[in-house]
């Protein structure tokens, strides 16, 4: 038996029974953290193209539009709340995966459980399962797949989307492995489009491509059963011949989770991960010397090499570009003492002190390729040099700081009383009868 006929067997085998508590809890911050990127960004321009466009289609009222009071079919649902998702880049992140897990599977779970009425604990299975096969997926293929210019969160995400689909629709071994082969020939996403409304996209389309894999396969849609490992398959085309090892997918999958093991890092800054080790930085040294910005010279900002691919705007004029930007992003730390959705407007990018302390400041990588800390450097006007190194970013870790990002993300688009709903419907998600209460919490 090949890796994606055993991933399919894996998939459809595997209960709500073998999922822990401390699994179920953390797939329930997942969800939560998603839920709020979702509805900040479905006030982003990305995302009233989509749902426009989507409107015009016309179709079933089937799944809910998050944040827009609009409903639509279910790929086209999936489709503008995966755009939504990730068009701020504040949503998680998941070492292994090299990208974002929960953009592609949260959008899946929203529509197929408003149409079919699962439960809150069908969903936290696909969820789980679905972010496992992204990680394990992640440790076969990465870095090579990452650094070779796909984008992992939509390559990887179809295949985590496939599977969480998969399970709500109840599919067995034969027809899972089936969509995992339907969605090896529409996975995509290019790193050349960071940084525009298309890298959000990205994440609609893989969730849309996930879904319909399933639904397909579902009907009888056949595929190839070898479409991870086979010679034209997904290991060779888009990491190259003789580099996978596939057994890291399927050998330890769900022992342990890779959910409560290598675990998700939830976003405190609304801008690409790779900066965020350093904004810590930088805001450690702004409140140890209480620095102001007439004091500072100059910053220089030095990250692992393997970061510095995608942080490709050192002088933003959008907020699109200033997410993907270390040198505005240290630099707004330095001038604000935060870093927040505010500061990613275009008219914000542009201010003039903005833009004159981020001149002022170097993205650079570090000479040692081993070193996996990122430092950043304060130059002072009075001669001194203070400098601070961080190993890994702090994020979010505690309910109460996610709490505040979730009413932060909401405000302005949800009522005050949907905003508790909706948040006691994620916080006791086990308990939920009918899913398709949350998706209508936050239309």
């Amino acid at each position: 038996m090949g890796v994606t006929q055993e991933l399919g067997q894996l998939v459809a085998s595997t209960g709500h029974d073998a999922l822990t508590p401390s699994v179920i809890e953390r797939a329930k911050w997942a969800i939560m953290d998603g839920v709020a990127a979702m509805l900040a960004g479905s006030t982003e321009p990305a995302s009233a193209i989509v749902t426009s466009l989507i409107q015009e289609f016309g179709g079933a009222p089937m799944a809910t539009i998050v944040g827009r009071g609009v409903r639509t079919t279910l790929p086209w649902a999936a489709y503008v709340n995966g755009t939504m998702a990730h068009a701020l880049d504040y949503d998680d992140i998941s070492w292994p995966m090299g990208g974002h897990p929960t953009a592609p599977l949260l959008p899946v779970i929203l529509a197929l459980g408003e149409q079919y009425h699962v439960t809150g604990r069908e969903a936290l299975l696909a969820y789980v399962v679905g972010f496992e096969v992204e990680a394990k997926l992640g440790r076969a293929v990465n870095m090579v797949h990452y650094e070779k210019g796909w984008h992992p969160t939509a390559t990887l995400g179809t295949f985590g989307a496939a599977a969480a689909a998969g399970k709500l629709l109840q599919l067995n071994s034969e027809e899972l492995t089936h969509a995992f082969g339907i969605a090896a020939s529409e996975a995509s996403g290019l790193k050349e489009n960071f940084g525009t409304m298309t890298k959000p996209l990205h994440v609609g389309h893989c969730a849309k491509n996930g879904l319909v894999a399933a639904l397909l396969a579902k009907r009888g849609f056949t595929a190839a059963t070898e479409a991870l490992e086979g010679h034209f398959g997904f290991g060779n085309l888009f990491v190259g011949p003789g580099v996978v090892d596939f057994t890291l997918v399927t050998k330890e999958f769900g022992n342990p989770w890779e959910l409560a093991s290598t675990g998700v890092v939830f976003k405190a800054y609304p801008c690409c991960g790779s900066t965020h080790a350093a904004v810590d930085a930088m805001l450690a040294l702004r409140t140890t010397y209480g620095l102001s910005v007439e004091a500072i010279a100059g910053i220089e900002a030095r990250v692992q090499p393997n970061r510095v691919h995608v942080l490709v705007h050192p002088r933003p004029r959008t907020g699109l570009e200033a997410k993907f930007s270390l040198e505005y992003c240290v630099a707004t730390a330095a001038l604000e003492g935060e870093l927040r959705l505010r500061h990613f407007g275009d008219a914000w990018v542009r201010r003039p002190q903005n833009q004159a302390l981020t001149a002022k400041t170097k993205g650079l990588v570090h000479s040692d390729a081993t070193n996996t800390h990122s430092e950043v450097t304060v130059y002072l006007q009075d001669g001194r040099v203070l400098t601070h190194r961080v190993a890994h970013a702090k994020g979010i870790t505690t309910i109460e700081e996610l709490h505040r990002k979730y009413r932060d993300c909401a405000e302005g688009v949800l009522a005050s009383e949907a905003i508790g709903r909706s948040l006691s419907l994620i916080e006791h998600l086990e308990e939920v009868g009918d899913l398709a209460l949350l998706p209508q919490s936050l239309g």
